[in-house]
C-alpha cells in the first residue's frame, strides 16, 4: 500500500465525528487536483481519510471546527510490521494479528470485558473503550505493565 501512492499523499485519523459528517467534509473539499476519500472506519466516531496532503489538512481543519476531539495526519512512507503474537481471536482457534473494528467487534461478541493495549500508545485502547462499552480498556503506555498485570489477575479471579 505504501508503494501505491507517490509522495504528497497520506492518511489522517479523525476522532469524535461520525462517518456521515466526515464524509460530508470530504465531499466538500475533494477536487481532482487534491483528492481525499474516507478510507476506513476504525470505530463509529473514529474515521480514517486518505488523500493529498493539502486535502488532508483542509479536512482536518474543518473537522476540528465541527467538533472533532482530535485529528492526526500521517504522511510519508513508514515501515509496517505485524506483531509477533496474535492480539485477538477471529474465530475459535484462529489468531489475528491486527486490531481494528472487526477484531474489536469479535472480542465484544465473545464477551471480552478487559482489553489491554501494549505499548507504544493508546489508540486501540480508545477504540476498545468505544466498541466494548461494558468492558475496561487500559493502555500499558499510560498505566504501566505492573498495573495491567494486577488488573488482569483480578479480572481472571472475577473480583
Amino acid at each position: 500500500m505504501q508503494a501505491a501512492f507517490p509522495s504528497g499523499y497520506g492518511l489522517a485519523f479523525i476522532d469524535g465525528l461520525d462517518e456521515i459528517r466526515v464524509g460530508n467534509l470530504v465531499e466538500q473539499i475533494r477536487t481532482t487536483e487534491s483528492p481525499v476519500y474516507v478510507s476506513n472506519i476504525n470505530a463509529p466516531r473514529q474515521i480514517v481519510i486518505a488523500g493529498s496532503d493539502a486535502a488532508l489538512a483542509a479536512v482536518i481543519a474543518q473537522a476540528l471546527q465541527h467538533g472533532a476531539r482530535s485529528c492526526r495526519a500521517t504522511c510519508g512512507h513508514r515501515s509496517v510490521a505485524l506483531p509477533a503474537a496474535p492480539v485477538g481471536r477471529g474465530s475459535p482457534g484462529e489468531g489475528i494479528r491486527c486490531v481494528g473494528s472487526t477484531a474489536l467487534e469479535v472480542l465484544r461478541e465473545l464477551g471480552t470485558n478487559l482489553f489491554i493495549e501494549m505499548a507504544p500508545g493508546h489508540l486501540s485502547t480508545n477504540l476498545a473503550a468505544e466498541s466494548i462499552p461494558r468492558g475496561r480498556a487500559i493502555s500499558v503506555a499510560d498505566r504501566g505493565l505492573r498495573y495491567a498485570a494486577v488488573v488482569a489477575a483480578r479480572e481472571s479471579r472475577g473480583s
